[in-house]
Parts: structure tokens; sequence; C-alpha cells
């Protein structure tokens, strides 16, 4: 109650995103390995927020939802180089 309007709305609309995310996930399915590799964060909810954030043009729910299939596929690439690094 003490946080300026400005504040406010900053964090409204975030928690408006975050939800808009939460709702793609229940009419879109990742693959497993995109499950997966978006758990490995203890934060993938802010995570994708961040991702979708920052893209410019947005078509708001088809955005969030590519938002986290990029981000998961970050995640595969990443453990995909690493493993093979590592062999």
């Amino acid at each position: 109650m003490q946080l300026p309007p400005g504040k406010i709305l900053k964090q409204a609309y975030e928690y408006v995103c975050r939800e808009d995310i939460l709702l793609s996930l229940e009419y879109n399915d990742l693959s497993p390995r995109q499950a997966k590799a978006l758990l490995k964060s203890p934060t993938p909810l802010a995570d994708v927020f961040k991702k979708w954030d920052s893209w410019e043009d947005n078509h708001h729910m088809e955005n969030i939802w590519n938002a986290v299939e990029a981000r998961a596929n970050e995640v595969v690439r990443a453990d995909f180089i690493a493993q093979k690094d590592a062999r």
C-alpha cells in the first residue's frame, strides 16, 4: 500500500503476464526434455517472463508460448553442448 503508483502498475503487469505464461502451459505442451530444461532453474517463470518481456513486437499469448519454448530450447542446447564437451 505504500508503493508508488508506477511500481504498483509494473508489478501488476508482471503478475498478469506470469499468469498468462502459466495459462499458455494449460493449452500447449512442452516436450519432456523442454520441461526438464526449464525446471533446472529455481525461477523458470521469471526466466520466461524476462525472455518474453525483452521482445518488442508482442502478440501476447502467441509470444508467451514462444518464450516458453525458446527458453526451454536454450537450456536443451546448452545441455547438449555441455555433454558433447564432456566427452
